[in-house]
């Protein structure tokens, strides 16, 4: 019990100076690892957006054949872009593929009071905001064109990816 109160009595430890280097290079540690963290995040941040927009159009491309590939009496403006189509082979359904105003593609049909139907559920969007969505019809083939964004203004750095599907309808014009 005395070697512990001795101990404990003892002058002898670290000086300031030894005190302020340790603390120093603990401060240099600790930067480093923070900063190794962020440019992880980062990393990890531009990754999971490239995968998600790549899930996304590849799930807006099946949705979109889906749709195209049964069109008929397509009336196309000057320049190809498609103002509305028939969806149904039984009836003449006259539809019209747009934007909604958050961001999903959707389209609308004639005699149904204008509601929206989505091809793909909102819920599969996920972080990701659809833009510039286009539709051109030319020698008997659809092109869609479109921009994936992400919702969150913190990854303002993650730049659009566009894609562009092609789809040639079934049935006969």
């Amino acid at each position: 019990m005395k070697k512990i109160f001795r101990k404990l009595r003892s002058r002898k430890g670290m000086t300031l100076l030894e005190m302020m280097v340790c603390v120093g290079m603990l401060a240099i540690i600790g930067a480093m690892l923070s900063s190794i963290t962020a440019v992880g995040t980062h990393v990890y941040a531009d990754s999971n957006f490239a995968s998600e927009t790549q899930t996304l159009a590849s799930t807006i491309d099946i949705a979109l054949s889906d749709v195209l590939n049964y069109a008929s009496g397509i009336e196309p403006r000057a320049g190809g872009t498609v103002t509305k189509f028939n969806i149904k082979k039984e009836s003449a359904i006259s539809a019209n593929l747009k934007l909604d105003n958050s961001g999903y593609l959707c389209y609308t049909c004639n005699g149904d009071d204008n509601t929206p139907y989505y091809p793909v559920q909102p819920a599969a969007y996920g972080t990701i905001l659809m833009k510039d969505f286009s539709l051109t019809y030319s020698s008997g083939v659809f092109t869609a064109t479109f921009s994936l964004v992400s919702k969150d203004p913190a990854a303002a750095d993650n730049t659009a990816k566009t894609y562009t599907f092609t789809y040639r309808p079934i049935l006969n014009q």
